[in-house]
């Protein structure tokens, strides 16, 4: 890790649709590594979409959400979704063969790029769903029609009892079928938040692979 990293932080993302497309929320947040509290939480309704699209649209919340606590300082971000796909896609292990997931992927790497040019890191990780049930609470809410977007005043925080710096479960302990329950289906209506700006041609590293590719899909 660069040794200007002066913050690390944990970006927790999900996303559901209530009949696949139907109604349909994504849920984000961002914790502190080293102390495991909450600093911010985002969940928005998307009207009728998809569980993927969905799911896109919580990373992209939580990324977009990260790159606004750091400013201007350089960080290192760990994004953590239940959602094999997004992660595998992500990372430049598997294809993406949908146009919307491609216009959502970009918008993904952007905010990667954009954490990146500025000094940090960016990797994306799979946990298994019971890891995931913060980000998963808040997307419960934004299908059921909350808007939330709120820093999370420090001396109120719970401490967070995820370990810090445990070993992320290996992809291959989880099935390669990607549709979790409730999800199958094509994109619908309603676009993701926009990203913030990013330049063209920048480029972003996948988790562990060490690998680059285009800000472009």
């Amino acid at each position: 890790m660069p040794d200007s990293i002066i913050r690390r932080f944990i970006v927790e993302a999900d996303g559901g649709s209530r009949g696949n497309p139907g109604v349909a929320g994504y849920g984000a947040l961002i914790l502190d590594r080293e102390t495991g509290r909450v600093l911010a939480e985002r969940a928005e309704p998307l009207g009728i979409a998809s569980n993927n699209v969905a799911e896109y649209s919580g990373l992209i919340a939580g990324l977009a959400l990260a790159l606004r606590l750091a400013g201007v300082q350089p960080v290192d971000v760990e994004a953590r979704m239940d959602s094999k796909l997004v992660v595998e896609q992500m990372s430049g292990r598997w294809k993406i063969k949908h146009e919307d997931m491609r216009r959502l992927a970009q918008d993904a790497k952007q905010l990667a790029a954009q954490i990146l040019e500025a000094g940090g890191t960016c990797r994306f990780s799979w946990i298994p769903r019971e890891r995931n049930t913060k980000a998963d609470r808040l997307s419960n809410l934004a299908m059921d029609g909350q808007s939330i977007d709120r820093l999370v005043p420090q001396d109120d925080t719970p401490q967070d009892d995820t370990p810090r710096d445990d070993t992320v479960q290996d992809d291959t302990a989880q099935d390669a079928d990607v549709q979790t329950s409730n999800h199958t289906s094509k994109p619908h209506e309603r676009s993701p938040p926009a990203p913030l700006a990013v330049r063209p041609g920048l480029q972003t590293r996948a988790s562990g692979s060490g690998s680059y590719w285009p800000a472009t899909v």
